[in-house]
């Protein structure tokens, strides 16, 4: 198998996804996936917010947390500004949100955006007690995109946040998100066990 991109697809419960091979490098297999945006559209006659919920707080990981969230973060905000996209700011609930599900990936070895007990990026956002920011069209907005690599050695971790960008932006539908002109905020979670990392990125308003 050589190291050109593959694509297959599959389609879930609630909506089509892409699920991507997105490459290989040096036996380290990628695979990714990004979930279409969720979004509740303004009301013309007046405004709302979600009602408060109640906050669960993800349990405390066994997994190794790769500290790379300010280079991934430069990473992101630099590619964002160089298409003329204003640059995201970290948000712990978007973060916590992201570790819920590189959490259920990484211990369940898959990838993608299923997770029985919250089915869908915004309801993991709502599970962390996130608050949205409504914008001019949006009360609620979010998109998630997500990568596993297995067979990943500690060496590669050096430069990791390069890899993960260049593995995202490869990708049609991850580069979409990454480039979404609605979102304001964003949550990075990786993880790693020792062979096999996932990162997520939460992007919301």
């Amino acid at each position: 198998m050589d190291s050109s991109w593959l694509m297959q697809s599959y389609t879930s419960k609630q909506s089509t996804m892409k699920n991507i091979v997105l490459g290989l490098l040096s036996g380290a297999l990628f695979y990714g996936c990004a979930a279409p945006p969720q979004a509740a559209v303004r009301p013309r006659t007046y405004s709302s917010t979600p009602p408060a919920r109640s906050v669960v707080q993800p349990s405390a990981p066994t997994l190794r947390t790769i500290n790379n969230t300010a280079h991934l973060l430069a990473e992101l905000n630099s590619y964002r500004q160089q298409h003329g996209l204003r640059a995201l700011v970290i948000s712990p609930t978007a973060t916590a949100a992201a570790r819920l599900q590189a959490s259920y990936n990484l211990e369940h070895h898959t990838h993608g955006h299923a997770n029985p007990r919250y089915p869908e990026p915004a309801d993991r956002l709502v599970a962390v007690g996130h608050q949205y920011e409504p914008t001019l069209y949006y009360t609620r907005y979010c998109r998630e995109v997500c990568i596993q690599v297995e067979r990943m050695t500690p060496r590669y971790l050096l430069g990791l946040d390069s890899l993960l960008m260049t593995n995202y932006k490869n990708s049609p539908h991850h580069n979409t998100s990454l480039l979404d002109a609605e979102v304001r905020k964003v949550g990075i979670t990786t993880l790693y066990d020792g062979t096999e990392l996932q990162n997520t990125i939460v992007l919301c308003i």
